[in-house]
């Protein structure tokens, strides 16, 4: 019976490790070779800055961009030691969706066992939907590799009375609300957890939510503009089915989404969930049943208490949802996965997870490659290509840095606010700009120029001339305005 368990604990020891290798690569391949996605290039702007510099960019957007800084950091300090690349920029993502699948593996054997863990951390290593966002230099990445790691350590720290586990769940508490505000809503679904299944544990949950709050006050001023404003999330379309934006979630975190639509995949899906939520598979005998109960009920908390909260917030007070808000849901709906597949017994259980992995690959990740774009989808550098080819002297406009691209393709480029200060003649100016269905939030937001003629009495004092609208341009997510300089008569 030893050499039994010995010969298992080596084999799930280098599956894990194999997973990793796996999982890397395909975070690894073409990391650098998509255009950067018009939100990135926020992020190129802030790793321009020093790492003071940071903090008070975000202190003085406010409500119009109050992401916390700990991922504009962690980027930061990735481009000063990796350059200024595109490959740069998203490497920090890539390395920390990487390390989710060993924080997978670890949380669900912590939930209920090894097996679990290991068909769990097989979902995030085939994952398109994490793959997609391991490329994509936004701090979703960090993000969910953070809650990963706060909930196991949530439990451990449950579990056992351990000084070692009380900090490392502090810590990694307040990174994940120092990366995104979504992080309250998780600390939310921990304290109904305690309350109901560990009641005598609030004490210590009070106590770690108190220091958490303790050393976020530095930041509570911006979060507290951002709650009272929300500007910066006018560009979200309100909701008008829930349902169909859950079952697009669904899409999204089993890849159906994506690449070529399988026949009865989503079916083979709903099959497997349903096995982890109905059913308790023979080798769980073992773990009591207290735990087992515990253990489903964090999982049913994590997924429905932030579809709730999300709902009301959405219908009542502001348009919240899309996909990259809501993607941590991905923890606990492959956990449940692997739970469901661990019920169908070692050779099932193998065969299950080969068409899995055999369907993710060639039918979502590899098309997802040969699409070669960011989750956003916005082609930048192709529209900047193609303003290049139609007028080469031209000068590019934008409130986004694009100058990361114009000084590549050998275009011209100011900013909106620093058009006063353009001495040179042009033939031709084009106002490039975010776009999508909700323009008009997006005007609201800043996001594109809602007041065209105003730029264009602004520009006719500067260069002296008149301007003539000849094209408008769209594309997934970007597009541009084109004027001719006249001359005024």
């Amino acid at each position: 019976m030893s050499l039994m368990k010995t010969t298992r604990k080596i084999g799930t020891k280098y599956a894990l490790w194999g997973l990793v290798f796996i999982g890397t690569g395909l975070r690894f391949f073409h990391l650098g070779s998509q255009s950067l996605n018009w939100d990135e290039l926020d992020t190129i702007m802030m790793t321009g800055k020093s790492y003071v510099g940071i903090i008070q960019e975000l202190f003085g957007r406010l409500s119009r961009w109050g992401h916390p800084p700990l991922y504009y950091l962690v980027a930061k300090a990735g481009t000063v030691l990796g350059g200024t690349s595109e490959f740069a920029l998203r490497f920090p993502s890539m390395l920390f969706s990487t390390l989710s699948i060993l924080a997978m593996y670890f949380l669900g054997k912590e939930l209920f066992n090894k097996k679990v863990g290991l068909f769990s951390a097989v979902f995030v290593t085939f994952s398109v939907h994490l793959v997609s966002y391991a490329q994509y230099a936004k701090p979703y990445a960090l993000f969910w590799f953070l809650v990963t790691f706060q909930f196991l350590f949530f439990l451990r720290s449950l579990k056992f009375t351990s000084r070692l586990n009380f900090v490392f769940y502090v810590l990694s508490t307040l990174f994940c609300v120092y990366t995104l505000y979504t992080g309250f809503v998780l600390i939310l679904v921990q304290a109904i957890y305690v309350m109901i299944a560990c009641p005598r544990r609030f004490k210590w949950f009070g106590w770690a939510m108190g220091i958490v709050a303790l050393l976020y006050l530095p930041w509570g001023f911006v979060l507290y503009k951002t709650a009272t404003l929300h500007e910066a999330i006018l560009w979200m379309p309100k909701t008008d089915n829930y349902f169909l934006f859950f079952v697009m979630v669904f899409q999204y975190l089993t890849g159906v989404f994506f690449g070529n639509n399988v026949p009865f995949e989503w079916a083979g899906f709903l099959v497997v969930l349903c096995l982890g939520v109905f059913y308790t598979p023979k080798e769980m005998g073992q773990i009591s049943v207290e735990r087992m109960n515990k253990s489903d009920l964090l999982l049913y908390l994590w997924i429905f208490v932030p579809i709730i909260l999300y709902i009301l917030v959405d219908a009542f007070i502001t348009p919240v949802l899309t996909v990259r808000y809501v993607g941590f849901l991905y923890i606990p709906f492959y956990i449940l996965l692997g739970k469901g597949i661990s019920c169908c017994g070692n050779k099932a259980s193998i065969i299950i997870l080969c068409v899995f992995v055999g369907i993710s690959l060639t039918q979502h990740i590899f098309p997802y490659y040969e699409r070669n774009l960011t989750p956003g989808g916005h082609d930048t550098r192709g529209v900047l290509i193609k303003i290049k080819s139609e007028a080469p002297l031209a000068l590019v406009v934008s409130k986004m840095p694009l100058s990361f691209y114009t000084q590549k393709v050998g275009l011209d480029f100011v900013k909106m606010r620093q058009l006063p200060e353009v001495k040179k003649k042009y033939d031709k100016i084009f106002i490039v700009y975010q776009c999508c269905d909700n323009l008009d939030s997006l005007s609201k937001a800043g996001e594109v120029p809602p007041d065209v003629p105003g730029f264009l009495k602004r520009a006719s004092k500067i260069f002296g001339k008149n301007f003539k609208l000849t094209k408008d341009y769209k594309e997934p997510g970007i597009g541009f305005l084109e004027f001719d300089v006249v001359s005024v008569h």
